[in-house]
């Protein structure tokens, strides 16, 4: 049992080094709180490889993994914006402070949970219990370790990138990471599903992303320091 948890942290943490969802992690270090990201992502990897080693392969076959991709497509848009958005300080946020930290650990979690999704290490964590039917606790404790080893470091990487960088060009870095997944993960997904229709539908996405875009831009010019 033991051998097989040490092998399988280790295939994961390697499986989660560079992953997109790593680099996701280090985007959070730009807008949230350390306890809110580690919380938010520990929440997410826990329930993701409960999933993976035991509900996994029953997922696929009632949710097409195409439209779990939308989803993470939509989020990864959603956090890009929100990287660009300026805080304003004012009385009912320091009032309602806790309730916000709340928020932010269930918008990262959220966000991380969809986003590995059918991705390679809940894949790997669904092949590994699959191969160990005997060792489901050593799977599921060797997928969490492994993930949370990988992504812990992210967190750490992100925090220290945002003190050594300046705050609008740490900002802007997670923005574009988050938009070239968010349009990546969104063609994929587009043209698996509406493959005639998919090139339209991506560029009325565009229009409406830059849109968007363009409103915050606006608004953090109207907004004071």
């Amino acid at each position: 049992m033991l051998t097989a948890f040490l092998t399988i942290a280790g295939s994961m943490f390697v499986a989660e080094l560079g992953d997109k969802t790593q680099l996701l992690v280090v985007g959070f270090a730009s807008k949230y709180k350390l306890r809110d990201i580690f919380f938010g992502v520990s929440a997410a990897v826990i329930l993701l490889n409960a999933l993976g080693v035991f509900l996994g392969a029953l997922l696929s076959e009632f949710i097409p993994i195409d439209y779990i991709g939308l989803l993470a497509g939509f989020f990864f848009f959603v956090f890009a914006l929100l990287s660009l958005k300026k805080e304003r300080e004012s009385e009912e946020c320091r009032t309602i402070g806790s309730n916000r930290s709340y928020g932010a650990i269930l918008c990262v979690g959220m966000s991380f949970f969809v986003a590995e999704l059918g991705d390679k290490t809940q894949l790997s964590a669904i092949a590994f219990a699959a191969k160990n039917p005997g060792a489901l606790i050593a799977v599921f404790l060797g997928a969490v370790t492994g993930m949370l080893l990988a992504d812990g470091a992210a967190i750490l990487a992100g925090l220290v990138l945002n003190k050594k960088l300046p705050e609008n060009v740490f900002k802007l870095a997670a923005f574009i990471i988050f938009t070239v997944f968010g349009f990546s993960t969104l063609r994929r997904s587009l043209y698996g599903l509406f493959p005639e229709s998919a090139l339209t539908l991506l560029i009325v996405i565009s229009v409406l992303y830059l849109a968007a875009l363009a409103y915050i831009v606006l608004k953090n010019r109207n907004c004071p320091e």
